[in-house]
């Protein structure tokens, strides 16, 4: 599933410099700097992947580029000053950089997955426990699984 969402390049032109001093890229940068270093420190499963999904729509907002802006280079700005903050954040499925709708039904479908082997692992070893007691009748907790 990590082979799904994209790995962005850094490749850059001198004219994104001059995009760093504005004041939207500022904002950007600061929005995104806020919540990656929250997302660092929280430990609620629901908590960080609804704050991931709302980070990657102000990313996917954000990314249309300013008036007078190359959308290339405004994009690759982004890209290369902020994909740093999300290095690290790889806990509960993960929160990549998404610049893109698709990408983002991408992490929903990857959330999907580390749901379903979490309650997978779960109910097997719930079994295991259940067949270990060697059970003579069949109830509806052992049916369930």
């Amino acid at each position: 599933m990590e082979k799904c969402l994209p790995e962005y390049s850094r490749v850059l032109g001198i004219s994104s410099f001059m995009y760093l001093s504005s004041s939207y890229f500022k904002n950007v940068k600061q929005h995104i700097t806020k919540i990656t270093n929250y997302l660092n420190k929280e430990h609620d499963k629901e908590k960080f992947r609804n704050e991931c999904r709302e980070l990657a729509n102000y990313l996917i907002e954000k990314k249309k580029a300013p008036q007078y802006y190359s959308q290339r280079i405004w994009e690759g700005t982004l890209i290369y000053w902020l994909q740093y903050y999300y290095k690290n954040l790889n806990k509960y499925g993960g929160c990549p950089m998404i610049l893109e709708k698709a990408h983002k039904d991408i992490l929903e479908l990857k959330y999907e997955e580390e749901d379903f082997c979490e309650r997978r692992s779960k109910d097997l070893q719930a079994i295991k426990q259940l067949k270990s007691n060697h059970l003579r009748t069949c109830d509806g907790t052992y049916l369930k699984k």
